[in-house]
């Protein structure tokens, strides 16, 4: 190996965060402040989560350029409600992150659901906030940036979960709010985080609709589904759960809240209906995950011994209603997935702020479950990764009474492996986000990332990180995507492939890198400058946004590691 020249970088001094901060600049304070604090969050769980550090620049990018600029407003520092509080976290924040334990053998995932807000969302111009999924998800689905997107599961239920989107039709069912069980919630996107890119799927609320025809949400839900075309209908196998959720509404008070679809072709998307019911007894537990008895568990016996400890660490052993005056997520409830002609599969979930004192102590009751198990060790040592993730997160915030970061914690049954366990954070930005931070506790205002003059290889990388197309949307978001700093894109109009060509031949004759590197810094230069460059033929438009989530990864990397 050569020996290290004046050009060897100093690998690791920036985190994928530190860098993309560095590259773009948000055009309203809004954003940076969101990028500044769940931008952080999301970047400290991927790297405790441990993806990889191209994982982690491809999911960061999609982040700031996809999810930042449709968060809405910060937080109000008068103490004034924004015009569309959010339901989607119980801080109001619109966006909640969750960190999937997987099983035996099987990596964590990072996962985030948000709810877009559009510019005019709870005034007279939008009053229900009814355009701006709808106008995020065709975006993305128009530039490619979800692999395998398909949305018409999305309009199709939409179309019969939602209320018409004339003002003047819609009843708002006023004093109706009961947080995520609400008629007057957006629509909610969900991003799970996963070694191919980003995989999308839509949370539909059907309070508002069955407010205005008079049914019950159930109704409105069971209206949808049968509507489908009688062959996709039959492949969901949907008739027992139906019937086992009409059974459950009478037996227990079971509500039914929100419809989640996986927006794929039909084919391979499942369709998720979420419930909940005041008890927390280990006979409506029984009850949910057997539908009723309709659903043989018998090959599931120690997921389902599991699924009991679980619920019994957070619930306690006793038998309980929950009181009527008690908030709306002390109730425990379930999700049932159905599609791919599979038989319905339940899915537990519980929010254990109300039931424990502070999020330290739904660590230590998540160490005690796993240290219980038989193939506890390995779990036990993502549990420590976790726990510090949030640590480095939160600070001191997690040991507070109440603090309630940790909203849910939630399971499904595997037959093998036990339970699958998800928890689910609330990323309010009132938290102090990490020690290493600028944000202080004492004060709602965070301070935005210094410019820097980029140089050199940089310049590409700032160049790259540019994208300005809004793709026809009824919201011109060219004013709200993130732009580069100092429009450094005027100083890199070189000749991209030259340089190429230059950093890997200095590459391989100082052996800096291996093999690998210098094969995947050629495929990439190879596939992306040559046939993607649009700058070089002389238009200021520089790279579309496309392009960042298939090829930018690897050259940023590169860039960052092996240029000056």
């Amino acid at each position: 190996m050569a020996s290290a020249s004046p050009r060897e970088p100093k690998i690791g001094t920036q985190t994928p965060f530190d860098t993309i901060s560095l590259q773009l600049c948000f055009r309203s304070d809004d954003a940076q402040f969101w990028w500044n604090t769940t931008g952080r969050m999301l970047a400290r769980l991927l790297r405790g989560a441990k993806y990889t550090t191209t994982e982690q620049y491809r999911e960061l990018f999609f982040y700031a350029l996809w999810v930042i600029p449709e968060l809405g407003p910060a937080p109000n520092t008068g103490g004034e409600p924004n015009a569309w509080p959010s339901v989607w976290s119980p801080s109001g924040t619109p966006i909640e992150f969750s960190w999937d334990f997987g099983i035996v053998g099987d990596g964590s995932m990072v996962r985030y659901s948000f709810e877009p807000i559009g510019k005019q969302a709870g005034t007279d111009e939008d009053p229900l906030n009814s355009h701006a999924a709808g106008d995020w998800s065709d975006c993305v689905h128009r530039q490619g940036m979800v692999p395998n997107l398909d949305l018409s599961w999305y309009r199709h239920f939409t179309a019969h979960l939602l209320p018409p989107t004339d003002p003047k039709r819609v009843q708002t069912g006023e004093g109706m709010v009961v947080e995520e069980i609400t008629p007057k919630a957006g629509t909610g996107v969900a991003i799970d985080v996963e070694a191919s890119g980003p995989v999308m799927k839509v949370y539909l609320f059907p309070g508002l609709r069955a407010l205005e025809l008079s049914i019950s949400n159930l109704e409105v839900v069971e209206r949808a589904i049968r509507s489908l075309p009688p062959d996709k209908l039959a492949a969901l196998q949907v008739e027992p759960l139906l019937s086992y959720l009409h059974e459950a509404t009478a037996r227990w008070g079971m509500e039914t809240g929100i419809v989640c679809i996986d927006c794929l072709k039909p084919g391979d998307a499942r369709i998720k209906i979420y419930v909940r019911a005041p008890h927390t007894t280990l006979d409506w537990l029984t009850d949910a995950i057997t539908l009723g008895g309709r659903m043989d568990l018998s090959e599931y016996a120690e997921a389902v011994q599991d699924l009991k400890d679980l619920w019994q660490a957070f619930l306690g052993r006793g038998s309980h209603v929950v009181p009527a005056d008690a908030p709306g997520r002390a109730r425990p409830g379930f999700y049932f997935t159905v599609g791919r002609g599979k038989p319905a599969s339940p899915k537990m979930y519980l929010s254990p702020g109300y039931y424990v004192k502070s999020d330290v102590e739904v660590i230590k009751r998540l160490r005690g479950f796993y240290a219980s198990r038989t193939t506890g060790c390995e779990k036990l040592r993502v549990v420590e990764e976790f726990a510090a993730a949030l640590k480095d997160t939160y600070g001191d915030r997690l040991e507070q009474s109440g603090s309630g970061k940790i909203f849910y914690v939630g399971a499904a049954m595997t037959k093998k492996h036990g339970l699958r366990v998800v928890t689910y954070h609330d990323p309010s930005p009132a938290a102090p986000f990490l020690a290493s931070s600028t944000v202080s506790t004492n004060t709602s205002t965070i301070p935005l990332s210094s410019p820097q003059t980029p140089r050199g290889e940089a310049a590409l990388v700032h160049a790259a990180a540019c994208g300005r197309r809004s793709g026809g949307r009824r919201v011109d978001h060219r004013q709200s995507r993130p732009i580069l700093k100092n429009a450094v894109y005027k100083n890199a109009k070189v000749s991209a492939e030259a340089r190429v060509a230059d950093l890997l031949a200095r590459m391989t004759n100082e052996e800096k890198a291996s093999q690998r590197d210098v094969d995947t810094a050629a495929e990439s230069g190879d596939h992306w400058f040559k046939s993607d460059l649009n700058w070089v033929n002389g238009t200021e438009d520089i790279w579309e946004i496309s392009l960042l989530s298939n090829h930018f990864v690897s050259i940023v990397q590169w860039l960052q590691a092996y240029a000056s």
